[in-house]
C-alpha cells in the first residue's frame, strides 16, 4: 500500500499491539517517519497506550519486556521527531474505548486510519463505515502490519476468522507466554476420544498461491521464515527447512482442506513436547494470510524402512549392530508410542518410513499430521501393518481402536527383529493380505507348527528369539490376544537381559537354528558351485528331505534372499512412495551436521542490530 498516499489523506491512529508487534519495527522506524515528514502529519496516540507500554515493561515475560522497550523507544523517537500527537488520559479506562469514542465523534470530519494487530477491535471499527443512521462522505480505513512487516488491509474473510475460532483455546495466545514444563501437568493433557469420525469437512479452502523455495512463509509463533532448502516431496506437498531450523510442510493445493486445518488446530492445543515426536508446532500461511501448511521440529536420521530392513543396507548403515542394538533401536521406538498412546494418540498408518533412525536409541517419529486425532482419522494404511478385522476398509471412514493399532505394534517389532520381514510371509502362502485375514501366521511354538516359515535367516532368527517374544507374537497373529504397548516394551526388556547375560545370541544374523547338541547333524550344500558342509537340526534335515527341498546352507540361503529383497526394494520404487511419505524426507534427507541457522539475522524485521533506522538518523541531525 502506499504510506505517502495515506498519510496526506487519512488521520493516522495507532494502537499498543501495533507499537509492541515485531514484525512493525521497519515500518514504524523508516516507512511511516518519512511519509509523516513528508506531509507534515503526524500519528494520533492515545495517552493510554503510553500507560500500556510501562506496565508492559514490568512484565515477568522476558519476550514482553523485550517488546515493550522496543515500543517506548520507537515512540520516544516519535516524541522527539515531533511527529506524534497524544490525545485522551490516562483517566480513560482502556484505549479500546478511546479509539472507538474519537472514530465515531470524528468519522463525519475527517479520513480515518487505524493501524491495529487486534482483530475485535479492527472489526468493531471498521462497523462504523456501515452505520445507516449517520451519514458521511468521509472513509474509515482499518489496517493492519502483516508477518511480512508489509501494511495491509484487514481481511476479515471466513478462513481467518475460522482459524482464530479454532485456535482461541490454544496453548500459544498472543503474547506466546512461556509456561514452565510441568511432566505432571503435561500427562493430563489427553486428547479426547473420537467417537466417529467428522464427516463434511473435507472440502478445499481457497488459496491463491502455495510458497515455494526461497520465499517468506508467515507463523505466528515465529514470525516470518524463508523456505532455505527443500528436503522432500509427496503426494501431500513439500517439506522444506526453514530459515530458524525448523522444518516446514507446505501442502498442495488439493490438501488444504478444513478437516486439515481443523485437526491440526487440535493438535496445537495439546503440544506434545517430546524429542523425536515430531509434532506441529504452528500453522504456516502464505503472504495473503491464507492456510498452507505447518511447522515441526526437526529430525535427523534415516528412515527405518531403508535403513534396516535390507541387510546389506542394515550393515553398511549400522556396521557395528548387534541382535541388541535391534533390541534397543524396538524399545526406543516403543517409548515413543507408548508416550503417545497415553493421550489418547493413535498413530493409525504406523509406517517405517515415517520413523527415521539415527541410532539404536535415538529414533524420530514424523508425519505427525497423519495421526488420528479425536474424531479426525488417520486417512491411510499399508496391509502389513492393518489388523485383520480392518483390511480392505477405506481408512478415512472410520476411527481405529487400540486394538488395531497393537496389531501395528507386533508387527513393527516383528520387523525389526527380523530385519524387514513381514510376520504372514510365507512359503506356498497367499496374498499378504489374504494370510492376515486368515491368521495364517506360520512360524512355530512349541509343537504348533504350518512348516511354512520362509527358508533363510528368517527360520534361525525365529528359532534364537526367547520362549516369552516366540509367545507374544504368536498371541498377536495366531490367537489375536494382542499385547498393548507397555506389555511389549516388557517382553522387549527380557530379551535384552537375556541376551545381556549371555543365555541368548547377540549374532545380528544367526548362521542356523538354535540347535541343541543332542540334535545337530551336518548336510551337504546342493546350491550350485558350493557344496560345503554345514550344520543343521536333524529333524530339520529329516523334513526337507521328505518335503523334497534342496538342502541349502546359511550363506547361499542369505545371498538367495538378499537378491530377492534387493529386487524388491529398489523393483517397486512408485510403489512404495505412491502414496505421501513426506514426513519420511528420503533417505538422503537432511544433513544432522548442517548449520540450520542459514539466514542473516539483521534482515529480519525487529531485530535491534539493524541499520540505524530512518528517523535515528533524520534526529541524529538535530543533537546539540
Amino acid at each position: 500500500m502506499n504510506i505517502q498516499k495515506i498519510v496526506a489523506k487519512y488521520k493516522i491512529f495507532i494502537d499498543t499491539c501495533t507499537w509492541m508487534f515485531p514484525q512493525a519495527v521497519h515500518f514504524l522506524e523508516n516507512e511511516l517517519p518519512r511519509a509523516l515528514y513528508s506531509q507534515r502529519e503526524t500519528v494520533k496516540l492515545p495517552v493510554r497506550v503510553i500507560d500500556e507500554v510501562n506496565k508492559h515493561l514490568k512484565s515477568e515475560i522476558k519476550e514482553t519486556r523485550y517488546k515493550a522497550r522496543k515500543a517506548a523507544e520507537m515512540i520516544k523517537l516519535y516524541i522527539r521527531g515531533k511527529i506524534l500527537e497524544g490525545f485522551g488520559s490516562s483517566a480513560d479506562n482502556f484505549v479500546d474505548q478511546t479509539i472507538l469514542t474519537v472514530f465515531t465523534n470524528y468519522r463525519t470530519k475527517y479520513h480515518l486510519a487505524f493501524i491495529t494487530q487486534d482483530r475485535k477491535l479492527a472489526q468493531d471499527v471498521d462497523n462504523l463505515n456501515r452505520q445507516k443512521s449517520v451519514r458521511s462522505n468521509k472513509h474509515i480505513l482499518v489496517l493492519t502490519i502483516n508477518q511480512f512487516g508489509q501494511l495491509s488491509p484487514w481481511n476479515f474473510n471466513l478462513q481467518e476468522s475460522n482459524i482464530q475460532e479454532l485456535m482461541k483455546k490454544s496453548s500459544h495466545k498472543s503474547e506466546n507466554k512461556k509456561i514452565p514444563f510441568s511432566p505432571s501437568r503435561e500427562k493430563m493433557k489427553k486428547l479426547p476420544l473420537g467417537k466417529k469420525v467428522k464427516v463434511g469437512i473435507d472440502h478445499p479452502l481457497p488459496v491463491l498461491e502455495i510458497p515455494q523455495l526461497n520465499q517468506l512463509i508467515s507463523t505466528r509463533r515465529f514470525g516470518p521464515l524463508r523456505l532455505i532448502e527443500k528436503v522432500g516431496s509427496g503426494g501431500e506437498g513439500d517439506i522444506y527447512l526453514t530459515s530458524n531450523g525448523q522444518i516446514c510442510k507446505i501442502y498442495k493445493k488439493t490438501s488444504i482442506t478444513q478437516a486439515k486445518l481443523e485437526k491440526l488446530c487440535i493438535m496445537l492445543k495439546y503440544p506434545i513436547d517430546k524429542s523425536g515426536i515430531c509434532w506441529p508446532q504452528d500453522l504456516v500461511f502464505n503472504s495473503r494470510q491464507q492456510f498452507v501448511g505447518y511447522i515441526m521440529p526437526k529430525a535427523v536420521g534415516k528412515p527405518l524402512q531403508r535403513s534396516i530392513f535390507v541387510k546389506p543396507l542394515l550393515q553398511k548403515n549400522f556396521p557395528y549392530w548387534k541382535r541388541s542394538h535391534l533390541v534397543q533401536l524396538a524399545l526406543a521406538i516403543l517409548e515413543k508410542i507408548q508416550y503417545l498412546h497415553e493421550r489418547n494418540i493413535i498413530i493409525g498408518d504406523l509406517n517405517p518410513l515415517n520413523i527415521l533412525i539415527k541410532n539404536e536409541r535415538e529414533v524420530f517419529l514424523v508425519d505427525t499430521d497423519s495421526f488420528q486425532i479425536a474424531e479426525y482419522p488417520c486417512p491411510v494404511g499399508t496391509v502389513n501393518y492393518t489388523a485383520p478385522e480392518i483390511q480392505g476398509k477405506k481408512f478415512g471412514g472410520f476411527l481405529r481402536s487400540f486394538q488395531h493399532e497393537y496389531f501395528a505394534v507386533a508387527t513393527l517389532i516383528f520387523m525389526i527383529l527380523l530385519p524387514g520381514k513381514a510376520p504372514f510371509a510365507q512359503q506356498d502362502g497367499g496374498s499378504p493380505q489374504e494370510n492376515i485375514k486368515n491368521g495364517n501366521f506360520p512360524y512355530p511354538l512349541g509343537q504348533n507348527t504350518t512348516g511354512k516359515a520362509p527358508d533363510g535367516p528368517w527360520r534361525f532368527i525365529w528359532s534364537h528369539l526367547p520362549f516369552k517374544t516366540k509367545e507374544a507374537f504368536y498371541r498377536s497373529f495366531k490367537e489375536q490376544e494382542r499385547l498393548n504397548t507397555m506389555e511389549w516394551i516388557q517382553v522387549l526388556k527380557h530379551y535384552e537381559y537375556t541376551i545381556s547375560k549371555g543365555y541368548l545370541s547377540d549374532e545380528l544374523f544367526p548362521q542356523g537354528h538354535k540347535i541343541p547338541a543332542e540334535k545337530r547333524t551336518t548336510a551337504i550344500c546342493q546350491e550350485p558351485y558350493c557344496g560345503k558342509e554345514f550344520d543343521i537340526h536333524i529333524d530339520r534335515k529329516k523334513q526337507m528331505v521328505e518335503n523334497g527341498n534342496k538342502l541349502i546352507c546359511y550363506k547361499c540361503q542369505e545371498k538367495i534372499q538378499e537378491e530377492k529383497l534387493m529386487k524388491n526394494l529398489y523393483g517397486t520404487e512408485n510403489e512404495i512412495t505412491s502414496k505421501d511419505q513426506m514426513g519420511s524426507f528420503r533417505s538422503n534427507g537432511i544433513d544432522p551436521h548442517q548449520d540450520p541457522f542459514l539466514f542473516d539475522p539483521s534482515q529480519m524485521a525487529g531485530n535491534t542490530n539493524q541499520p540505524s533506522s530512518f528517523l535515528q538518523n533524520f534526529l541524529n541531525r538535530f543533537k546539540s
